[in-house]
């Protein structure tokens, strides 16, 4: 029910929204967008300024609201809601109450919503769906006849997949995908991805008993075997990575 907002200096905000917190995000932009639950609604995104003050509020009285996020630029907000027919991505301009558009995916679950590359991307679990600032599709990626295992949203301009060729996980296909649709490189392996995350221009996958980072071109540039204690680790946009472990955490430098 209560947020905080902390920076690297000590600074700290927080923020008592008026209904329960089903999602938060922190754009780059410095704007929150948190949604919570609206009595008479289904869900309602309040935007946050860097100070704490809220700019903007959206309703929503058709469908579910799981997730919204700010564009980098500030000036655009995308809401992802889920209803009887499908899936419904809304985009709105800060500076208007009107909605900038809307597109239904229908028979379609996306289970996330972020900005990549000046683009909203939602993840389901067929494909990466690429929408413009008016919500319009404009480029995709499908899975084809793989499983979606893993993702990671935080790479500069990319998003890393894990996919699978069965429903358990135990061989992967790394792929590394463009904010236009474009695959950019794959990698197969026959090891279980544990753990996958990616900052900047880096990306790390935590496999069994290995660290492996890579770049968006899924090229190996350090290893660490012997890593059975992690259990996932979080990679930082200067090429460490922290290991994480069931009471413990380690910092890798390569």
């Amino acid at each position: 029910t209560t947020l905080c907002v902390a920076d690297f200096k000590g600074n700290k905000t927080d923020i008592t929204p008026s209904g329960e917190i089903i999602s938060a995000d922190l754009s780059e932009s410095g704007y929150l967008a948190v949604c919570t639950e609206a009595a008479g609604y289904k869900g309602a995104v309040t935007v946050y300024d860097a100070s704490g003050k809220a700019v903007y509020v959206w309703y929503s009285g058709t469908g579910y609201l799981v997730r919204a996020a700010v564009s980098p630029d500030g000036k655009y907000l995308a809401a992802l809601c889920l209803q009887d027919t499908g899936s419904a991505v809304h985009t709105f301009t800060l500076t208007s109450a009107d909605e900038r558009g809307s597109t239904v995916c229908a028979d379609e679950l996306f289970a996330d919503l972020f900005w990549r590359g000046g683009r909203i991307c939602c993840v389901s679990q067929s494909r990466l769906a690429f929408f413009d600032d008016s919500a319009k599709l404009a480029d995709e990626y499908p899975f084809g006849d793989l499983y979606l295992y893993d993702y990671a949203a935080e790479g500069d301009g990319f998003v890393t997949l894990a996919l699978s060729r069965y429903r358990s996980g135990s061989t992967t296909k790394l792929v590394t995908v463009s904010s236009d649709g474009t695959e950019m490189a794959s990698l197969d392996s026959s090891q279980e991805v544990l753990s996958m995350s990616a900052a900047g221009k880096y990306i790390a996958v935590l496999y069994s008993d290995s660290l492996v980072l890579y770049t968006p071109q899924l090229q190996e540039y350090a290893r660490l075997d012997g890593t059975e204690y992690a259990r996932s680790v979080i990679m930082r946009e200067d090429g460490t990575a922290v290991l994480i472990g069931s009471s413990s955490a380690w910092l890798y430098i390569p």
